[in-house]
């Protein structure tokens, strides 16, 4: 199966300390892997770099069995790979594959 990237379009603004952002990524059943950002922030106000509880509480592994999920943490560095059950893996994203 030939993997596909799809770009998200951009949600509303919002601000650290807000208690909610949302983007909606579209996905397909050639969908295999569905990544977004959480946002570096600025001076005191940061974003939460790990997946949120409402991003884990979206995973539905009925649906899309073989998709992965993943968060980019643009402050930190990481990329957190997770699902239903929260995050399974944790990269540096300077080794995650580009392609």
């Amino acid at each position: 199966m030939k993997s596909k990237i799809t770009n998200a379009p951009a949600g509303p603004t919002a601000k650290p300390g807000d208690d909610h952002a949302q983007i909606v990524v579209p996905t397909d059943s050639g969908t295999s892997l569905k990544v977004h950002v959480h946002p570096e922030g600025s001076g005191n106000l940061q974003f939460q770099q790990t997946p949120s509880g409402k991003d884990i509480s979206n995973v539905d592994p009925l649906a899309h069995p073989n998709m992965t999920n993943a968060v980019v943490g643009a402050a930190s560095g990481k990329v957190y790979v997770y699902n239903e059950n929260g995050v399974q893996a944790t990269i540096p994203l300077k080794d995650f594959p580009k392609q």
